[in-house]
């Protein structure tokens, strides 16, 4: 079974985060025209690596491979 290593994520990550949120949100066929229409809307939220609120998780090579986001209460 693999392993997958979850860590706070770090502001050197955010460019990882920012091409993974965009090509993960970009794969719903029902929302794609509407996110490339709004393109502000795939920005991923820098604030919530700077609050630490996004959790990465790694393969072995480092690579971010997941990532999962707590909301501001």
């Amino acid at each position: 079974m693999a392993s997958f290593p979850i860590r706070y994520a770090v502001s050197a990550d955010l460019g990882a985060l920012g091409s993974l949120f965009r090509r993960s949100s970009l794969s719903n066929d029902g929302d794609r025209v509407n996110l490339l229409a709004n393109p502000d809307a795939l920005e991923f939220p820098e604030v919530s690596v700077s609050e630490r609120r996004t959790r990465v998780a790694t393969a072995s090579n480092g690579r971010i491979v997941g990532f999962a986001t707590t909301a501001d209460t």
